[in-house]
């Protein structure tokens, strides 16, 4: 970010990409971020009606994001969390019984830590 606002440039390989295409996806970048950060939309590309016809852009015209609950994120996660831990199991084992192994071997705290 600069001076509270976040700058982008586009640079595609030229002259494989031409100008007027660069735009259009310089455009539909910002917009696509502006709709997923829930922010003003300073240049909607699914109002142009050369996009009327793009599902995608006339389903972004609405943030999907309005629709989730605040709290249904935060448990999803915790769930991914367990499901991690579970999934990974034998290695925690594996690392408790190591550790242990390890405090053992140095008698003295201050040396441990």
């Amino acid at each position: 970010t600069v001076q509270g606002s976040m700058d982008f440039t586009f640079h595609p390989a030229s002259p494989i990409v031409p100008k007027d295409v660069n735009a259009k996806y310089a455009d539909a970048f910002i917009d696509l971020l502006e709709l997923v950060s829930g922010g003003e939309r300073t240049n909607p590309t699914s109002t142009k009606n050369e996009n009327k016809g793009n599902m995608i852009m006339n389903f972004a015209q609405s943030n999907p994001l309005d629709n989730i609950p605040e709290w249904s994120l935060g448990t999803v996660a915790a769930a991914l969390g367990l499901v991690g831990i579970a999934i990974h199991w034998d290695a925690w084992v594996q690392f408790i019984d190591n550790f242990k192994i390890i405090r053992q071997a140095v008698p003295d705290d201050a040396d441990f830590w």
